[in-house]
């Protein structure tokens, strides 16, 4: 939530309890705005704040519900490794978008399910860089040693190789719902449903239409009847 608190909202349905994550996820708690004083407006999501509130839920099922465009790799990663270890049964949901840091704590679910019009994004780490050619390679060696901890985030369910799944890191991956589906992202997709017609309806509403032509039909014989005998 917006503000100083930063509470992720969640509602208790039955005997599970539905967590929202949505915003950006950060490492830790945003900081007072440099030239206002301030506090950060933004909705966010964090180790502690999770961990925090978390500890608060008395239900054994989660429900985490996610819209998140990513962030931190590092707070995203000990997120989701933190879920797992609670004993809880974990379920995502995307609602929106599970994009980079976000599809990481995805994953920690027992289920992924994403709506229909819902996305999930992958791809490797990424940051700014400032230095010489030493410092710059350094950092580039740095990032590929990450990337091999994002690439096992996403292997137990990938359904294919490891050179199939760097692939789709480097590529940067966008995937709808069906797609990520076929990858093993995702075990369902959470649909609208039709109204469904009741058969004995129609059958009844058919029967009905045929009583009311019978009966016009008869209406009609007698009709042209009466006129037939008025006729000499």
């Amino acid at each position: 939530m917006a503000g100083t608190d930063y509470k992720l909202d969640t509602e208790v349905k039955g005997k599970k309890t539905l967590l929202y994550m949505y915003g950006t996820i950060l490492d830790q708690k945003p900081e007072k705005d440099f030239w206002t004083g301030e506090p950060v407006e933004m909705e966010c999501i964090y180790p502690k704040q999770v961990r925090d509130i978390v500890q608060e839920i008395k239900t054994d099922e989660v429900e985490l519900h996610i819209n998140s465009n990513g962030g931190s790799v590092f707070a995203s990663i000990s997120i989701g490794n933190y879920l797992k270890s609670t004993g809880k049964k974990i379920t995502s949901v995307i609602d929106g978008i599970a994009a980079s840091g976000a599809a990481i704590i995805a994953m920690c679910g027992e289920e992924v399910k994403m709506n229909s019009n819902s996305q999930m994004m992958i791809h490797n780490a990424a940051t700014f860089g400032f230095g010489n050619a030493k410092t710059l390679r350094k950092i580039a060696d740095d990032l590929e040693e990450i990337d091999k901890s994002v690439l096992n985030t996403f292997k137990a369910r990938f359904k294919g190789t490891d050179e199939e799944l760097a692939e789709l890191l480097d590529g940067e991956t966008f995937m709808s719902a069906d797609k990520a589906l076929e990858l093993g992202f995702c075990d369902e997709i959470i649909t609208e449903k039709k109204e469904e017609t009741n058969d004995d309806e129609e059958v009844k509403e058919d029967e009905n239409i045929e009583d009311k032509i019978t009966n016009e039909n008869k209406f009609l014989n007698g009709f042209v009847n009466l006129i037939n005998g008025g006729i000499k």
